[in-house]
């Protein structure tokens, strides 16, 4: 089994130091670095400093990019790690203000038999792409399932929005498991390792995109 993690980052050192410490480094990590599009207007800088260049550059098993032509979306940037996920047979979705927690050991021996459970599935076409991972927004305790762990990942793609995706062959839209989340480890969200300008700019996006996905999901057509 191969197991990766899709990663969006942008100008946060200490969130990617942090993360990293929480992944195993035999596992595949793809870091996408970018400031998305909706930001453009505050700062002409497309990608982070070198400082977070160099600390992935010493990362095991890293694939890094960050070599934008503009601006990106925040589509198109989970889509990169996505596109780059060859071979993979899980990508866990996790963002530089997000960490890990748990039992590694367990989670890759659950993870097999969901792998195993898949392929019977597959062979009677009822196949799920998306499962769930445990995930706690700090400073909160409480616990709420994401689907952040994608199956067969450079199958999909996202689509009109960042929690809507395609398979790519038959361009069906993706379906989440009926199974609880995946046990042995949860993600941890907290933002405090961030400026307080920064996190109310990331604010202020939030509100900006949700008017933009909602748009996409009415008016974006089914690509060919």
């Amino acid at each position: 089994m191969k197991l990766g993690f899709g990663i969006c980052y942008y100008e946060d050192l200490a969130g990617l130091k942090r993360l990293f410490s929480t992944i195993p480094k035999e596992y595949i990590k793809i870091a996408i670095d970018g400031k998305y599009k909706q930001f453009a207007e505050q700062e002409k800088n497309i990608k982070s400093s070198i400082g977070c260049h160099y600390f992935l550059e010493q990362q095991e098993n890293t694939i890094h990019f960050w070599s934008w032509p503009d601006y990106p979306t925040e589509i198109e940037k989970r889509n990169k790690y996505l596109e780059l996920a060859d071979d993979l047979d899980f990508l866990i979705v996790v963002d530089s203000d997000e960490y890990f927690v748990g039992d590694w050991s367990i989670f890759e021996e659950n993870l097999e038999k969901l792998k195993e459970r898949i392929y019977k599935e597959n062979v009677h076409h009822q196949m799920r792409n998306l499962h769930f991972i445990a995930m706690q927004d700090a400073p909160s305790t409480r616990i709420s399932n994401r689907p952040r762990i994608i199956y067969q990942p450079s199958k999909i793609r996202y689509f009109g929005c960042h929690y809507t995706w395609i398979h790519v062959d038959t361009k069906d839209s993706c379906i989440y498991t009926d199974d609880p989340a995946i046990a042995g480890i949860q993600i941890i969200h907290d933002a405090t390792q961030r400026s307080k300008e920064y996190e109310e700019n990331m604010h202020r996006y939030q509100i900006e995109q949700k008017k933009i996905e909602d748009n996409n999901l009415i008016y974006t057509p089914l690509p060919k």
